[in-house]
């Protein structure tokens, strides 16, 4: 048989293995640097994601990114830039608690009396009933007041001791930022030194510096600070790489599948059209801000318009950022579903 048959049955072969169900294929991770590839070898329209880049100047936004098989396809602003990510910190810290979880460091049903957790006037019997896994599906019912907390949640937050822990759900700064101190408590390290170790050595972040990204948020209302991650788009377009992944990093197990399909899975009804789960907000039908997506989606949301998007089922990660130094810079969810909808119609 000619050399050219022996190649031509062996190119086939690999073709059909590939093609068969359950085959797999090898994954594609970011090395020091991400590797960029034309729109059209991945299946997406330049043209159409231009008109993407039309939205996004009609709007505030300073950078977005779009992810496809582990590859950059689409880079709009400065995506070098770290700045506040504001509540995506919430779905960071999920990760963390996940991977204490992993460890068996982080007893989920442990309750703030077990742990010695108290505050500012004391919390109540019955508010010290509430778990650890309470306080990361935010379903305390501990409404005190909290750090860095935004006008809107002062104003919506219900009253204290109007519920018990487990019965509602509430989008909770309390919650969030008491998880910061039980972090430090159970693991005995900050989510800061524990993100550094964790996820930003493994993933090789670009352009996290600790001593300069990672800064605790303290007020005078409550005894637990916020603390508060600046993370550039192309750094935290690899987190959104990872949980597309399961956890898996190019054969490298950071956070265990477990833990993925578990944070990511619908826990609570919110009033905002979608779910939410251990600080992840999950689509409803493959609708994620606006945008169809095929299979499972969800996200992690900050303030003035900080959004990343994770699509397992085609691997597409979509991060995009605001620079909220500057003074009045915001793009609202609703006005984000323009531009989430514009990038989604650019893949063919």
């Amino acid at each position: 048989m000619s050399r050219f048959w022996i190649a031509s049955f062996l190119t086939c072969l690999v073709i059909c293995v590939c093609a068969l169900p359950g085959a797999t294929v090898a994954q594609v991770c970011p090395g020091t640097a991400w590797e960029r590839v034309a729109p059209k070898d991945a299946g997406w329209s330049a043209r159409r994601l231009k008109k993407a880049d039309a939205v996004a100047r009609s709007l505030d936004s300073d950078s977005y990114v779009v992810v496809s098989g582990g590859k950059i396809v689409w880079e709009y602003g400065d995506t070098s830039l770290a700045s506040n990510v504001h509540s995506v910190r919430k779905s960071i810290a999920s990760m963390l608690f996940g991977i204490a979880r992993d460890r068996k460091q982080m007893p989920l049903d442990r309750t703030l009396a077990d742990l010695g957790i108290d505050d500012n006037q004391g919390l109540s019997p019955t508010e010290k009933t509430a778990t650890i896994r309470n306080l990361i599906s935010a379903r305390s019912c501990i409404y005190h007041q909290a750090a860095y907390e935004t006008k809107e949640q002062i104003g919506r937050r219900p009253e204290r001791h109007s519920c018990r822990p487990g019965e509602r759900w509430f989008y909770n700064n309390w919650d969030f930022n008491a998880l910061g101190t039980i972090y430090q408590t159970v693991a005995g390290m900050t989510l800061f030194d524990a993100f550094e170790s964790d996820i930003a050595g493994p993933l090789q972040l670009e352009h996290f510096r600790k001593s300069e990204h990672a800064v605790f948020h303290r007020e005078d209302v409550s005894r637990h600070p916020a603390y508060l991650f600046r993370l550039s788009a192309l750094d935290m377009a690899r987190i959104g790489l990872l949980m597309s992944r399961g956890g898996d990093w190019c054969g490298k197990r950071i956070v265990s599948k477990g833990w993925v399909e578990e944070s990511t899975g619908k826990i609570s009804d919110t009033n905002r059209k979608t779910s939410y789960g251990y600080m992840w907000w999950v689509g409803e039908d493959g609708r994620q801000l606006g945008a169809e997506f095929k299979g499972k989606t969800f996200s992690a949301r900050g303030a003035r318009g900080q959004f990343m998007i994770v699509n397992p089922a085609d691997d597409i990660v979509i991060v995009h950022r605001v620079d909220t130094d500057v003074k009045g810079q915001r793009v609202s969810p609703r006005d984000f579903e323009e531009l989430a909808q514009a990038i989604v119609a650019a893949r063919r």
